[in-house]
């Protein structure tokens, strides 16, 4: 199970919440300084826990070591069951777990003192949850004295890397959001694809992640496009329809035979005042009858 303030569980949140053109990814790493573990005494055990599953639980007795290589190895022997690799440069381990979850590490000791460890990065103490661990995250266990068990554990919650395609307005309480405070920090990445470069996995996954981005952009606009292409189409092809009936109206008026409809006009007119005088006549001849009985 992964705790609240997990990146892993934060995305499951992000992606359940369905949250259009929003996509975001999750990772998780930890930058360690790592020595060999020698026992400078008789006899000593260490135990490595990574996630719950324990990674080493070796005795170093008379002078034996504990490679800094072994222990990278035994990581990734295990990263089925944890989600989390290593990667060893030089004095530098490196752990990821590429789908956010929580790294946590427990790292105890016992016996006889133990020279080398595990600790943080250049830079000293590390804050997480309102604990300080000062000069490492979990060195506190390469410094057991004789007869004494040193144990220390540290969790990591990882990062979420957001993508939108729109403006996305991200809220908290100031209390739960992230791990160990209420301070958030959100920076916009203003890196453009004509400065990234793909040296590395990790350069590389983000070029194709940008990539992905722009082709979504592009799409949507395709879309918003087409919409208002289809629409100027539709009242072109409506003008254009009204237009080829005013066309056809100022034909048949060009092309009538302006002779033939004066003649028609002309008989018409003939035939109607013809008409009046008859009506005339007809009302005439009661009038005569009148007069002549009075």
């Amino acid at each position: 199970g992964q705790t609240v303030g997990s990146a892993y569980a934060k995305k499951v949140a992000v992606d359940a919440a369905s949250v259009p053109g929003l996509t975001v990814s999750a990772q998780n790493n930890i930058e360690l300084e790592i020595a060999d573990f020698v026992d400078t005494g008789g006899d000593a055990t260490y135990e490595l826990v990574i996630n719950g599953q324990t990674i080493l639980n070796n005795g170093a007795v008379g002078g034996a070591t504990i490679t800094s290589a072994q222990i990278a190895d035994a990581i990734n022997g295990q990263s089925d069951v944890t989600g989390v690799t290593a990667a060893l440069s030089g004095t530098d381990l490196r752990l990821s777990s590429t789908d956010g979850r929580d790294i946590i590490i427990g790292e105890t000791s016992t016996g006889t003192t133990i020279a080398g460890g595990v600790t943080a990065g250049t830079g000293g103490d590390t804050t997480l949850n309102g604990v300080t661990y000062r000069d490492g995250i979990i060195g506190a266990a390469a410094d057991a004295a004789d007869g004494f068990t040193t144990t220390a554990t540290v969790v990591n919650g990882g990062t979420l890397t957001f993508s939108a395609t729109e403006n996305i307005l991200i809220a908290t309480d100031g209390t739960n959001f992230g791990l160990g405070a209420a301070d958030v920090t959100i920076a916009l990445d203003t890196t453009t694809l004509t400065s990234v470069d793909v040296l590395t996995v990790a350069d590389a996954n983000d070029a194709i992640q940008r990539i992905d981005s722009a082709l979504t952009s592009v799409s949507g606009l395709r879309s918003t496009f087409g919409a208002i292409q289809n629409r100027f189409e539709s009242t072109i092809a409506n003008l254009t329809a009204i237009s080829e009936n005013l066309s056809a109206s100022r034909s048949r008026i060009q092309d009538a035979d302006f002779a033939a409809e004066t003649a028609a006009l002309t008989r018409a007119q003939i035939l109607q005042q013809a008409g009046v005088a008859i009506l005339a006549q007809a009302n005439a001849a009661p009038q005569t009858a009148l007069a002549l009985l009075q």
